[in-house]
């Protein structure tokens, strides 16, 4: 599970039989099958949560059907949370940003996410993600390592793949994050917001200290930052640019996704032939 190699690591024989039975009945049986789950939550059921105060696996569970949530990748990163989860009977492929680690996406995270949404495409599985992220990791170690080409092979997963994908910022969306975890640029069908999501190439602190420095007197930093996330990195804004389809409120937030992946269940779309997409090196 340390190297990625295996996506779950039971404590027993019997809970490694328990999640592969779990497993196999969430997913189709190939790509023209369906991907349906048994479900009797009601789809426009309210749910209430604090954006600014949340865990991410406790968000999941409380959008997806009857609260189940199978988790995978759990012991490779702990910078985003992914699995599988139905939301109005369709199961559901999730990428959520972990917010408790400010949603960094590292070389492990870019990994394992590359690996869920390639294989919930193979299966054409929807994909929904949660973005709450603060932008690339900006180690030492990541700068040793090959980074950039983990970057890229996240890309390519979303940009190439055909399932449906829908995308929700929870809080923050900074610079790389949003463009990389789903955003409309790379392929997802619909990008939902929620009002208080902050949405910008560079944080608010370093947008002013970049651009706005020279105001820096007249106003203080702090009152600059915050007209920066109000003016310049608000969700109405990117509405406005395009970015987003619509602004959401957390209550009606389980209700909206349900209403997405049922309208696009039965997406479908007629490409050209042709050999093979380039893959990135």
């Amino acid at each position: 599970s340390s190297c990625g190699l295996s996506a779950f690591e039971a404590e027993s024989e019997d809970q490694l039989f328990a999640f592969a039975r779990k497993l196999v009945a969430l997913l189709p049986s190939n790509n023209a099958d369906g991907a349906f789950a048994e479900n009797n939550d009601d789809m426009n059921r309210a749910v209430s949560f604090d954006a600014n105060n949340y865990k991410a696996e406790d968000l999941v569970k409380l959008l997806a059907d009857n609260g189940d949530f199978t988790a995978l990748y759990s012991k490779y990163t702990d910078k985003a949370v992914l699995g599988f989860a139905s939301f109005g009977g369709i199961t559901t492929g999730i990428v959520a940003s972990d917010p408790e680690n400010d949603g960094i996406i590292d070389i492990k995270s870019a990994r394992a996410i590359a690996k869920l949404v390639s294989f919930c495409d193979s299966f054409s599985i929807p994909v929904l993600t949660l973005v709450d992220s603060i932008g690339l990791d900006v180690s030492l170690e990541a700068e040793k390592a090959a980074y950039a080409s983990e970057l890229a092979r996240l890309a390519y997963a979303y940009s190439s793949s055909s399932n449906a994908k829908l995308t929700v910022v929870i809080g923050k969306a900074y610079g790389a994050a949003f463009a990389l975890l789903g955003s409309k640029a790379i392929g997802a069908d619909m990008a939902y917001a929620l009002p208080e999501a902050a949405i910008s190439v560079l944080s608010p602190e370093a947008s002013v200290a970049f651009v706005w420095n020279d105001k820096v007197g007249e106003q203080s930093r702090e009152e600059l930052e915050a007209e920066w996330k109000e003016k310049c990195a608000s969700a109405s804004e990117a509405c406005y640019k395009g970015e987003l389809d619509d602004i959401v409120e957390p209550s009606e937030l389980r209700a909206r996704i349900c209403a997405a992946f049922s309208m696009l269940a039965s997406k479908a779309e007629g490409k050209p032939s042709r050999r093979h997409a380039n893959m990135p090196l």
